[in-house]
């Protein structure tokens, strides 16, 4: 997985349904555009404030949406190891290729790295497809050091972390400890400050909104038509969409 994969929205009607036609508008309004796939369902697209079916609708109208040979990622992690699984069983049989799983955090005082670690091997044994780490500290109040993603790493079916720390020296970390002779990539969330000489991560990134194309003209478009919402709940990514990790 190299290029760049924009976090998408998932637009809802006012009675907070699902606004899916949207959804498809945007996917090809930008493919095309030089994008190597799209994330749906990640922080930006609230994924904590849909349900089961409605996960599964989303990810399906992407994958139906996106051009032929862009590759499609969806955030299936939940607060169970078990729950994660069949999210992540979901997910692929509706057209993901490849899942990405947050930590899990409610109990975040009981995530030690042996717990952590056992998690995503589980879930990465029964998914049928890659998975990637998923660390958003600000979210979740959870933080993976990269000593204990790189264990995680080392199983066959882990491709990868998007590591939304906002931490440029962990990501380096991660970088520097990823399994040799392996390929896994490492993916920035939340942009901040790149100090020159930095090593980057591997190619392969999931792109705030700032940095997609067409971004401009996209969120002209949704201020011009207030009908439409982008938001449910108490989530702050309708209105500040790159603020979001």
């Amino acid at each position: 997985m190299e290029g760049i994969f924009p976090p998408l929205p998932t637009p809802f009607r006012e009675d907070g349904g699902l606004e899916l036609g949207l959804l498809s508008a945007l996917v090809e309004g930008l493919n095309g555009t030089g994008l190597a796939g799209y994330l749906a369902l990640g922080s930006n697209g609230e994924a904590v404030h849909v349900d089961e079916e409605e996960a599964e609708r989303v990810v399906r109208t992407v994958r139906e949406a996106a051009a032929p040979g862009m590759t499609l990622l969806a955030g299936t992690g939940r607060l169970s190891t078990r729950a994660t699984i069949e999210a992540t069983k979901r997910a692929a049989g509706a057209g993901a290729d490849a899942a990405l799983v947050v930590t899990p955090f409610f109990f975040k005082g009981s995530m030690s790295a042996d717990a952590l670690v056992s998690h995503f091997e589980a879930v990465a044994e029964a998914s049928p497809v890659p998975v990637l780490v998923y660390n958003v500290p600000a979210n979740t109040g959870v933080n993976a050091p990269p000593a204990t993603v790189a264990r995680i790493a080392t199983h066959p079916n882990v491709a990868g972390v998007k590591d939304s720390s906002g931490d440029i020296g962990q990501l380096a970390e991660l970088v520097r400890l990823a399994p040799p002779g392996k390929p896994f990539r490492s993916s920035r969330g939340t942009t901040g400050r790149r100090c020159r000489g930095t090593p980057s991560a591997r190619p392969g990134r999931s792109s705030p909104l700032r940095t997609w194309p067409r971004a401009n003209a996209w969120r002209s478009a949704r201020r011009s038509s207030r009908g439409d919402s982008t938001k449910r709940g108490s989530s702050t990514s309708a209105s500040s969409p790159w603020r979001v990790p």
